[in-house]
């Protein structure tokens, strides 16, 4: 995503000033390159992550920088060490406010792993589109990567609201199930061991 997503971005936000568009192609590419194994381990698009990386994610490096500047710099250290805790905790009170409106997270389908595969080969047709290939190639590349996003979409994007599911942790030794609700939580239930005595 770093690699080959960002380049793309930034040559696409050109007339911007670098100092926002090389922050943002870095969240885009990052984001992009991991999304569809997100989706396939969690099946939940957080639609709060983007704003959250941009507006926030400085704000947690720089008060890294001032706790490390805390530590090294003896006089004025303790000032730097609240500073940098400040900063922290006005960072994760961003994220956290960010992840409480009702559609930060939506549920969607759990999807193949050729729908995977299928994502990816949109992703890099769409690269080439994009870069300096001859004009033939990028209108069937255009047409490829757009197909297979529609694809994998169709895959991921539920028919229905999302309803209550159970899945059942079979490994032989320790079984558990895991809930989860329509209100998006989540309950693991594992009673643990009944000959030792211990109820988990």
């Amino acid at each position: 995503g770093l690699l080959l997503v960002a380049p793309v971005v930034v040559e696409r936000l050109n007339p911007w000033p670098r100092l926002l568009a090389l922050p943002l192609a870095v969240v885009i590419g990052a984001q992009v390159a991991v999304l569809p194994l997100s989706l396939a381990f969690s099946h939940l698009l957080s639609t709060s992550a983007l704003a959250a990386n941009l507006l926030f994610a400085p704000l947690a490096e720089l008060a890294m920088v001032t706790a490390l500047a805390g530590l090294l710099l003896p006089g004025v250290g303790r000032i730097l060490l609240v500073l940098a805790s400040l900063l922290l905790g006005g960072a994760q009170r961003g994220v956290a406010w960010l992840s409480g409106h009702p559609f930060a997270v939506l549920p969607l389908c759990h999807a193949t792993w050729w729908a995977v595969g299928l994502y990816y080969t949109g992703l890099l047709a769409g690269g080439y589109a994009l870069s300096l290939a001859p004009s033939r190639r990028k209108t069937w590349c255009r047409w490829g990567a757009l197909i297979c996003l529609a694809g994998w979409l169709i895959c991921v994007l539920p028919v229905r609201p999302s309803g209550f599911a159970v899945y059942f942790l079979d490994v032989g030794q320790g079984n558990a199930a895991v809930v989860l609700t329509p209100g998006g939580k989540t309950i693991v239930v594992d009673a643990g061991s009944r000959e030792n005595g211990d109820a988990g």
